[in-house]
């Protein structure tokens, strides 16, 4: 909500650094192209993911406004948690949380039944695709 308030891509890319398994959303999104990321771009892979995922996040981010926030539900799944909120202005959000080392990360979240993680995926991998399966072209369009 703090993000949302700020309205920044940053503000957002901020937020996603610290409750987010950044690492974890990035190589999924590339789908069955994960293997053709090299070693050597992962980091910089990573890094510009979370700046993709900030500005997509502070295009919608009127949907991540209110004053308050409440837990609607709580249920364990997969490994982890899924949590159902409701925003002070209606809006339903969920997240999907996994537990990484003595804390839970976000792995995925819904807004409007849009999941941000298959969103991603489906974006990055039609752009590896149209490019013949070359992950550099994906990692040139994170650059821009």
């Amino acid at each position: 909500m703090s993000a949302s308030r700020r309205g920044t891509g940053a503000a957002f890319s901020t937020a996603a650094s610290r409750y987010a398994d950044l690492h974890g959303l990035a190589l999924f999104a590339l789908g069955n192209y994960r293997k053709y990321l090299p070693k050597s771009r992962e980091t910089e892979y990573v890094a510009r993911t979370r700046t993709y995922m900030g500005n997509f996040m502070a295009e919608y981010g009127s949907k991540f406004a209110g004053d308050s926030i409440a837990i609607t539900s709580c249920n364990e799944a997969a490994g982890g948690l899924t949590v159902g909120t409701k925003l002070s202005t209606g809006q339903v959000i969920i997240f999907r949380l996994q537990k990484l080392g003595g804390s839970y990360r976000v792995k995925d979240v819904s807004v409007s039944a849009i999941w941000l993680a298959q969103i991603m995926r489906n974006k990055f991998t039609r752009i590896i695709k149209e490019n013949n399966g070359d992950v550099e072209a994906l990692i040139s369009y994170l650059g821009q």
